[in-house]
């Protein structure tokens, strides 16, 4: 058989893989528009009103909300779909493949997706800080 056969799994994890890498682009975009808006940073969910019908950009601890209707304001999410789940009390935001919003469950059992998620650092007498985006790949299912 052709080592080609599997192309179906491989384009899935493609696809998934250039979303994950036009976060850090999007981010960079997104954090420009911040920065002319004059907000440099923010402890809180904060909207940046963008002009024409581009949508709302939203920011959190100096990189974009990861929350999944605020991807959705500031990325093509064609043929993508996002949940948002709370391993603590971070939300992780898990985007995969399709049209339907799949349950924890489902999703986990599809086993083809990609997590983004930031980790809270907090240091003794010193104020919380968030690390950049960390992107988990699960790719068993695909």
């Amino acid at each position: 058989m052709p080592k080609f056969i599997n192309i179906s799994a491989d384009a899935k994890k493609s696809s998934l893989d250039s979303f994950a890498g036009n976060l850090k682009s999007t981010n960079n975009l997104v954090m420009s528009k911040a920065g002319f808006a004059g907000i440099k940073s923010s402890n809180t969910v904060t909207n940046i009103p963008t002009i024409l019908t581009l949508g709302d950009l939203y920011i959190f601890n100096d990189k974009m909300s990861i929350k999944p209707e605020h991807l959705k304001s500031a990325m093509h999410f064609n043929g993508f779909t996002s949940s948002e789940f709370y391993a603590s009390i971070l939300p992780n935001t898990y985007l995969y493949l399709g049209d339907k919003e799949l349950t924890r469950p489902e999703l986990q059992g599809c086993n083809c997706f990609v997590q983004i998620t930031r980790t809270l650092f907090m240091e003794s007498g010193q104020a919380a800080e968030y690390s950049d985006f960390k992107i988990n790949r699960f790719y068993e299912g695909c």
